[in-house]
């Protein structure tokens, strides 16, 4: 599949959420993380903070807060950054293999920028004055401690480390084999 195809693939897809308020994309989201077939933990852990913010959005009025234009826009935004982080976290099981272990640290970065720009707009939201309450004040603070460390999974980082080297041993390609193999057992070698 060329990069044109895929990335008119990502728009559809994109498309295909619009309309999805906050809480149903972080339901997607996490989904889809259970899913992955690579990045597993990384989408994992995406996923748990994805869920700390969804229990907070659950306790507000996102319909009401959507009335108002200095919280609609903040909101759509955040929306906007949930159906990016959707497509992140699904490429891990619609992407080949190949391609993932590839991109590994580029995709580690990827997660990493999503989770800051997704709490970056939930600061912006001005939910403290909206919703004066001990339990939201308590669920921002917990998601803002929760800072995740994303990298390669070992299995993953020993692959890549295979495919970058120069002059790989028989050794090399058997664990090669046997990963790719994991992965798609249909696969002839």
């Amino acid at each position: 599949m060329s990069a044109a195809w895929e990335h008119i693939g990502e728009i559809a897809n994109v498309a295909q959420l619009t309309g999805l308020d906050a809480v149903r994309l972080i339901g997607l989201i996490v989904k889809a993380a259970s899913t992955a077939r690579t990045h597993k933990k990384n989408c994992r852990q995406f996923a748990q903070h994805l869920k700390l913010i969804g229990n907070l959005l659950e306790q507000l009025k996102i319909s009401e807060l959507k009335r108002y234009p200095e919280t609609r826009e903040p909101l759509e935004q955040l929306e906007d950054a949930l159906r990016r982080s959707y497509i992140l976290v699904n490429s891990c099981q619609d992407r080949s293999y190949l391609y993932l272990l590839a991109m590994g640290w580029t995709i580690v970065y990827q997660f990493r920028r999503a989770q800051n720009e997704i709490d970056r707009y939930l600061r912006i939201v001005p939910l403290i004055t909206l919703v004066d309450n001990a339990r939201v004040r308590e669920r921002l603070e917990d998601i803002e401690k929760d800072q995740r460390e994303y990298t390669l999974d070992d299995e993953d980082r020993k692959v890549q480390d295979v495919i970058l080297k120069p002059d790989p041993s028989v050794n090399d390609a058997m664990v090669l084999k046997k990963t790719l193999s994991c992965s798609y057992p249909n696969m002839p070698f």
